[in-house]
Order: structure tokens, then C-alpha cells, then sequence
């Protein structure tokens, strides 16, 4: 009888689960989908497995674009128009048209990474290493790793550069040649099992018709670096130009001017140097005031070499200035070291530099006395908490007449001292118009906190007292809605007592000003750019020009120290930029009264003048 029930119950079984053998399909195959993406939602988020799974990490976010700027996703064919602020993550690729120009910041690092016109690059992450894969066009790379000193990695073709703390310039494109300048620091080129070590000044390029070594085409600037100030004798000063030249023939010609727009070459035929000197040196007389400079390599009829346009001044003599750290920085002990880079300027000034750091405020005692003979940066490792104190002196050339800067003091610390907030813009009692913060991208920008994830921004109306607070996780935002009156702000941490200093500014009202149509005679279609009459009172007009390459957010334009912005004040309503070097230009007009207040104000106005591909 047992034995039949059992029989019994194991047919029956038999017969459900015949009956629902759909049933049991559809189960397993749903918990194998569940334990799917239980791994994708949670070992891919954690970066567990990153090599079987691809990391969709942000990479950079866009926060300057202007003309047509393109960008695509991982695996996807679609091109996407790139307006405003974007996040590319992983895989991404990005593509500015003719007449555009991009302007990319990191997601938790510190630096920008600026593309001209025509200029495509892909993005790659790996874990925590990020590569910029360049194709072709120019981009401009400022990368300044924090404390855990990641690395940022750029390739070109099979060659991959390594930067820590290093500004790239890189133009050209792979099918034709590239060239590759380091305009900051130190940069570590790899190619296969082989390692080349470059430093500031010092270029290479390859050429796809010539398999040039890096030992071929390195070129290296050695004077005037990048925003040099000379003392100014009597009437003039003599410019020391040097370099050192690629071992063969070729012939070099140096462009330099007032301005970007009057840069002209300098001899009246390249100069052919012999490959084997060392180093190539000419002097250049030069009156009070600021110039632009660039070099030209030919190769028979052919340029293969183009340095960045660099900017030097000849002035009264100046103290050396230091840059950073800043006075009182604070820097914490981290696995028992605290690395430090001090940095600061005139460095081709001087024939010698000496840099001294010392426990003691007298330095009655040094721990460092270092000859810089080229550089305008040291690094130094500290591992003992305390005060320090730094100063750099040098000697002007042919003269024994020791010039020093002032004192700085830093601190080592065992705990986190987060440094302070730092207003970047507006300040200095900037002035604003209405119009401007309407329709353009004024941004407020600070200082990043290393320490602070959330800031707390403050502005004060002068006159009523009213408060705009805002909470940003960024270092800049937006202000579109202030009426016409002075204020203050201040940014501070929201969980500390860190406050930045207030700086002021005001805003005026302002009506519109209009660019004429292309169609209008006079217009940019014939080399003029024309604007409707100013409202009445207007008597002249002011216009700032900036030249798109270096800095080119809107910011710029309210910045006097900006190295590529004019300002012109005239009494018609056109102006012409037929002789303008090739570029790309981004106008704005001001209509002014008998006292130069301002009545009314363009958006900004973007034209290509020539053909600024180099």
C-alpha cells in the first residue's frame, strides 16, 4: 500500500510539472536577469570587474562652447549638438566645427582643457587614470593633480604623455604632423618600452611621411619663457632669444609684435644655424612695453615647426614676485611627507636664481639653497610639521647686483586645514550691466576648497540690504536677476567658519545694442562689423575685442589683464578688422556718454578673420 501511494504522488508530480514546465522556464530565466543586473547595478558601480565592464564615470563637463560643437556617446553613431554645460563620461568623443571653440573642465581634479577650431578628441577612463586621445586640431591642456597625484594621460597615435602638474599645447593631426609643447612642468612621453622626459620650453613633432625620434625633433625654448618681465635700461632693453635647435639644417624665422594683430617677421629672411651648436642665441633691442613673440622652423619652403605665441615685457625693474604657495598655505602630512611646489616669476630676468628655504624667519640657518638655472618652480618634499619660511634671489644679466623678493611663509600640519575660499570674479568693484547678466555667461567663480563639497554664496544689495543666498556643489555660478545698484559678495563654507573676503561690485541698466545683418552694406561681409546708433545721449562707443585661444569665457572681458583683449574707443558705429591676424574674435560694444558711462550694450558677436588653422 505504501509503496502504491508513493507511485501515486511521484506520477502526479510528473503530470504538474509537465503542465507548468513554462512556468518554471520563465522563473529561472527572470532570476537569471535579476542576478544580472544586481551585478551591473552593483559590482560595475563599485568598480569591481571595471576591465570585463567598462566604467561610465564622468570625465569632464563642458562649461564654454561657442559655434557649431558636436559630441558622441559610447557605442553610439549619433553626433549630438554640444550646447552649454554637458558631462562626457567614458568612451565619448567630441568635435568642434570651423568657427567654434570648446572649453572642457576636469570632474574632481583641478585644470581646463581648451579645443580650437576643427579639433576632435576621444575620452577614455580606466579606473582612476584618465586619457585624452587626440586626432587632430589644437587643444590647450592645464592639469594640476591634487593630492593623490593622479596622473593625466594624452595620446597621440601610439605615443602617450603622462602629466601630473603640466600645461600641454598640441596642434596638428595624425595624418600630416603633430607637435606637442610643454608650455608648465615636466611631461614623460612613452613610445613602446622607450621613455623620454620633457620640461618646460621643450617640443617635439612627428610627422607622418618622416619617423622622426624624439631625440630628432626635440626643441626646446629656452628664453624668454611665457609672460617674462625685463628691466627696462635707459631706453630700451636687449632681449635674449635662445633655443636649442633639432640636429639638421633648417632655417627659422621669428614673428613678433605689439599686439597679436601686428606680429611681423623679424628678419628679412629665415636664418639658416648650423645643426651642431648647442644652443642658438640672438639679442633683440626693445623699447618699454609688451610684445608677442613666436618661431618658425622651415624645412626648405615647408614650416614644420610653429611654437605657441608667447608674451614677454620690458619694463622698470621689479621685484621678484612670488607666486605660490600663497602666504600662510597650510599643507597636511600625508603617510608622513607633504610635497610642495613653490613657483615664481621674472626667472629670465635674472642670469642666476637661488631659491632658499628655511625653519628659521632670519634663515640664520637653510635647509634648501638651490640654483634654479632655468625654471621658475621647485619642488620640495617636507616631513617635519612646522613653519617655514621661502624667498628666491637672482642677479639681473651683467649686472652683480642681487635682487630678492620678499618673504613667504608656509606651514606643515598633521590635521586637514582646508585652505580659504578665494574670489576670483567679480572683484575690484567690477561693473556689470543688465543686459550682460540677461544674455551672456557672466559667471561668479571662486577658488576651489579641498576640503569643502558644499558652498554657501552670499550677495548683498548696498542699497536695501536684501540678500541672494545660493548652495552650490560647483565653484561658479549664474546671476541673471540683480537690478541696477552696488554689491557685495562672499562665498563660505557651509559646514565651517571659512569665509572668503568680500569683494564688491555694481550693476548698471543698460538698453540693447544691435548687430547690423550680414546683409547691410558695411557689414562684416565686406571686413567691417556695424551696430545700430547708441540711444540718445550716446557720443562714442567702446569696443573690446578678444581673441578666442586663451581665456574665453565671458569673464574676460571685464578683466584689464586679460593678454588677449583690446579695448578701442571710437566715435563711429562700425570698425573694421581687416588687418586682424587670423583668429577668432569675439566682439562686444559698449554705447558710452560724455562721461563714459554706459547706456547700452551688445551680446556677444563671434567672427573668424582668415584662416586661423596652424
Amino acid at each position: 500500500m505504501e509503496k502504491y501511494i508513493a507511485l501515486n504522488a511521484l506520477n502526479t508530480f510528473k503530470e504538474k510539472a509537465l503542465e507548468n514546465w513554462k512556468l518554471v522556464i520563465l522563473v529561472l530565466v527572470g532570476a537569471i536577469f535579476a542576478n544580472l543586473y544586481y551585478v551591473k547595478e552593483n559590482i560595475i558601480s563599485n568598480q569591481i570587474f571595471s576591465g570585463i565592464y567598462p566604467s561610465q564615470a564622468p570625465v569632464f563637463r563642458t562649461y564654454k562652447t561657442t559655434g557649431n560643437t558636436f559630441y558622441q556617446k559610447k557605442d553610439s553613431r549619433k553626433w549630438l549638438f554640444l550646447s552649454g554645460e554637458e558631462i562626457l563620461s567614458n568612451g565619448s568623443e567630441i568635435q568642434t566645427d570651423a568657427d567654434s571653440h570648446a572649453i572642457l573642465s576636469f570632474v574632481g581634479q583641478s585644470g581646463r582643457v581648451e579645443l580650437s577650431e576643427k579639433t576632435h578628441v576621444g575620452v577614455i577612463k580606466n579606473g582612476n587614470d584618465t586619457t585624452i586621445d587626440f586626432k587632430k586640431g589644437e587643444i590647450y591642456i592645464n592639469y594640476q593633480a591634487g593630492s593623490a597625484q593622479k596622473p593625466l594621460f594624452v595620446k597621440i597615435d601610439q605615443k602617450v604623455f603622462k602629466m601630473t602638474n603640466s600645461d600641454l599645447y598640441i596642434s596638428g593631426d595624425l595624418e600630416d604632423q603633430v607637435q606637442v609643447s610643454v608650455e608648465y612642468g615636466k611631461t614623460t612621453m612613452a613610445l613602446g618600452q622607450q621613455v623620454s622626459t620633457l620640461e618646460k620650453g621643450q617640443s617635439v613633432f612627428f610627422r607622418s611621411d618622416r619617423d622622426y625620434t624624439v631625440e630628432d625633433s626635440k626643441f626646446k625654448i629656452k628664453n624668454p619663457f611665457n609672460y617674462d618681465r625685463y628691466n627696462l635700461e635707459k631706453n630700451e632693453y636687449r632681449v635674449r632669444f635662445a633655443f636649442e635647435p633639432f640636429s639638421e639644417n633648417y632655417q627659422v624665422q621669428l614673428m613678433v609684435g605689439s599686439s597679436l594683430e601686428t606680429m611681423t617677421p623679424h628678419f628679412a629672411q629665415p636664418q639658416t644655424f648650423p645643426p651642431n651648436l648647442p644652443e642658438v642665441e640672438f639679442g633683440i633691442p626693445f623699447k618699454k612695453g609688451s610684445y608677442y613673440w613666436q618661431l618658425v622652423a622651415f624645412e626648405g619652403a615647408k614650416p614644420i615647426f610653429l611654437s605657441h605665441v608667447k608674451r614677454f615685457f620690458v619694463e622698470p625693474q621689479s621685484a621678484i614676485q612670488l607666486v605660490k604657495p600663497l602666504v600662510n598655505s597650510k599643507f597636511q602630512l600625508i603617510d608622513g611627507k607633504a610635497d610642495v611646489q613653490f613657483q615664481w616669476d621674472n626667472p629670465s630676468q635674472l642670469e642666476k636664481a637661488f631659491i632658499e628655504i628655511s625653519d628659521r624667519r632670519d634663515f640664520s640657518k637653510t635647509l634648501v639653497h638651490e640654483s634654479i638655472p632655468e625654471n621658475n618652480y621647485f619642488n620640495q618634499e617636507f616631513r617635519e610639521v612646522g613653519d617655514y619660511y621661502w624667498r628666491v634671489s637672482g642677479f639681473p644679466f651683467g649686472t652683480s647686483d642681487l635682487v630678492a623678493s620678499a618673504v613667504g611663509k608656509l606651514s606643515i600640519v598633521n590635521d586637514v586645514v582646508p585652505q580659504q575660499v578665494r574670489v576670483i570674479f567679480p572683484k575690484g568693484k567690477t561693473v556689470l550691466t543688465t543686459l550682460s547678466l540677461k544674455n551672456s555667461d557672466i559667471t561668479f567663480q571662486w577658488t576651489k576648497n579641498s576640503a569643502t563639497s558644499v558652498y554657501q554664496v552670499e550677495i548683498k544689495s548696498l542699497k536695501d540690504n536684501k540678500i541672494f543666498e545660493f548652495t552650490t556643489e560647483d565653484t561658479q555660478i549664474k546671476v541673471k536677476d540683480l537690478n541696477p545698484g552696488k554689491y557685495s559678495w562672499k562665498v563660505s563654507d557651509k559646514k565651517s567658519n571659512l569665509v572668503s573676503t568680500t569683494e564688491e561690485f555694481s550693476v548698471v541698466h543698460t538698453k540693447r545694442l544691435n548687430f547690423l545683418s550680414n546683409l547691410s552694406k558695411g557689414s562684416e561681409e565686406f571686413g567691417f562689423l556695424s551696430w545700430q546708433q547708441g540711444p540718445k545721449g550716446t557720443v562714442q562707443y567702446r569696443v573690446e575685442v578678444l581673441r578666442i585661444g586663451s581665456r574665453s569665457d565671458f569673464n574676460a572681458f571685464f578683466d584689464e589683464k586679460s593678454s588677449t583683449k583690446r579695448s578701442l574707443e571710437i566715435k563711429g558705429d562700425r570698425i573694421s578688422y581687416k588687418n586682424f591676424s587670423d583668429g577668432i574674435y569675439a566682439f562686444k560694444v559698449y554705447a558710452l556718454d560724455s562721461e563714459k558711462n554706459i547706456l547700452a550694450d551688445s551680446n556677444l558677436k563671434f567672427l573668424k578673420v582668415g584662416n586661423p588653422k596652424k
